[in-house]
């Protein structure tokens, strides 16, 4: 690495390193002289963050790496590199989700009542075939997820949710942050919770209700007029 890094120099040229997170506290008490090495040698590092939703509370994984991390290679190189992706947990490991495996979580929106028409003002309800739970919010994790199944948890990634973690790295006096995955510009105050949508439309495509909710079903109360 370090005739690597006399390369680049010589062409004017800087090394950007990323080093990979650690999991949990024992890994961060177990990070040796390599690391320091290639801190001392490389111009700038990307210290990957813990996929892990649960290390980034006061005194978690997170803010023990970054502390290892400022006493052991000057902090004006150090970026964090912040997860921004939806993740899950597979034995051990956490692993990101794809928007196409999230979404299959959810299946297809099904008629609770086996009825191919309903008379007016007769409520409809509607749920969706997938096997999870509602959105809920964990407060220590500043962050919202759901259960697949009973037993599988998906952790979202909200606008809060960055905003928490930008502050953890921010606070630690870093270059800089990044982030894993692109995220849109947002007003951390008009950012609502995540939620499911429900919307009816008629024949014509015409917006008849619109309702958001943090539940996997919804009733339509109807109106008097057919349609």
């Amino acid at each position: 690495v370090q005739n690597l890094a006399d390369a680049l120099a010589a062409q004017e040229k800087n090394l950007n390193l990323t080093l990979p997170a650690p999991q949990d506290s024992d890994e961060v008490s177990e990070l040796d002289d390599y690391w320091i090495a290639l801190g001392n040698i490389a111009d700038t590092v990307y210290l990957q963050l813990p996929l892990d939703p649960h290390g980034y509370g006061a005194d978690g994984t997170v803010d023990q790496l970054l502390t290892w991390a400022t006493n052991n290679i000057d902090r004006r190189k150090l970026v964090a590199l912040i997860p921004t992706d939806p993740v899950t947990q597979l034995g051990e490991m956490w692993i990101p989700l794809a928007a196409e495996e999230q979404l299959s979580h959810f299946g297809e929106i099904e008629f609770v009542a086996d009825a191919a028409e309903f008379e007016p003002e007769t409520p409809v309800e509607v749920a969706l075939s997938g096997d999870v739970s509602p959105i809920q919010r964990d407060e220590a994790a500043a962050d919202y997820h759901y259960t697949v199944d009973e037993t599988q948890e998906v952790w979202l990634v909200h606008p809060a949710t960055v905003a928490a973690r930008m502050e953890t790295a921010v606070n630690h006096n870093l270059q800089g942050v990044a982030f894993t995955a692109p995220i849109q510009p947002f007003e951390f105050v008009e950012s609502p919770a995540p939620s499911i949508v429900w919307s009816i439309v008629d024949e014509e495509g015409n917006g008849i209700v619109t309702e958001t909710s943090h539940e996997t079903s919804c009733v339509w109360e109807g109106a008097a007029d057919p349609g």
